[in-house]
């Protein structure tokens, strides 16, 4: 069992391993290279590249910081133990961070202009700082052994839990447009960013806009939804406790542990439009993640007793 003063040593060994897998990432899949070379400081300007340097490191290192913060508290709750815990660390952090974010670039890449390339080092730096990142913060955790078999986890895809998917990707999809439009939007520089013109809307005539003209944008992000769901679910099913709880890690871990990576100067993003990303990303994906699990716990889990057994 791990013990509550244990996190005082286990919290900074998470931070200093996720910082190294970050590095041993970007060095086996090419990233820190591409990186070097494409951002690499002219004779005139190398105090400034160092500089910028430096802040980057810092900034990684309170991006790992508050993911171990995060992660150090889900595991301290996780029922599961083994490679079981393994797994669903993995599947959460590398799905989140990488593949639900680089599909999104691709969407939108017509303005943010990343190379093909890059985006693929993006994905497999991330798979292999998942993969390494997985086993050690399970083990740090003490989550590797049990002396005690996990409750057992009866997840049947029955209609209820369909009808309760359904509502949290059409959630999902209401809170991005919202605070797409009421937070990041709200700045010049991201509306200059993605159309090229700092002129705004009023919401209605906004999504009106985005109806007619781009109603891809809805259901792709309709489909993310159903994704983010299936992480909800997993996220909740590894937790053994009351259901308010499990909503709270997972608003923690969408919106503080997965948005992490808006932290870090990017040469695709500019600082005035990755800031208000970021406080969009980070509130929207909270709030998300509480309300995702209150409605699996109203429309799924509330009268089955199996799945509700600590509700």
């Amino acid at each position: 069992m791990i013990k509550p003063l244990h996190l005082f040593w286990q919290i900074p060994a998470l931070t200093i391993s996720l910082f190294v897998c970050f590095a041993i990432g970007g060095i086996l899949s090419g990233l820190a290279e591409t990186a070097s070379t494409s951002t690499g400081p002219s004779t005139q300007d190398q105090a400034a590249a160092m500089a910028a340097a430096a802040s980057t490191a810092g900034m990684l290192l309170l991006s790992c910081f508050l993911t171990s913060l995060i992660l150090a508290f889900w595991l301290y709750f996780m029922q599961w133990h083994g490679w079981k815990a393994v797994l669903t660390v993995f599947l959460v952090y590398f799905t989140a961070n990488s593949i639900l974010t680089q599909i999104e670039s691709l969407f939108f890449n017509s303005a943010l202009k990343i190379p093909s390339a890059m985006i693929g080092k993006i994905i497999f730096s991330g798979f292999i700082i998942s993969v390494l990142y997985a086993p050690i913060s399970v083990g740090i955790m003490q989550r590797m052994r049990s002396k005690y078999d996990p409750i057992p986890t009866t997840l049947k895809l029955n209609s209820k839990l369909i009808k309760a998917i359904c509502w949290i990707a059409l959630l999902y999809t209401v809170i991005y447009f919202v605070f797409g439009y009421y937070v990041a939007w709200q700045s010049a520089a991201v509306r200059e960013f993605y159309s090229g013109s700092t002129d705004i809307l009023p919401f209605g005539t906004h999504m009106l806009k985005v109806v007619q003209g781009e109603p891809s944008l809805i259901f792709f992000q309709l489909f993310r939804g159903v994704i983010w769901a299936g992480l909800a679910i997993l996220i909740a099913e590894s937790v053994g406790a009351v259901w308010w709880i499990k909503a709270l890690l997972t608003g923690l871990i969408f919106g503080v542990m997965l948005a992490g990576g808006l932290l870090l100067p990017n040469p695709f993003m500019p600082s005035a439009v990755r800031w208000p990303h970021l406080w969009e990303t980070s509130i929207s994906n909270f709030l998300f993640g509480f309300l995702a699990i209150y409605l699996l716990h109203r429309l799924a889990w509330q009268k089955n007793s199996n799945l509700a057994q600590t509700d």
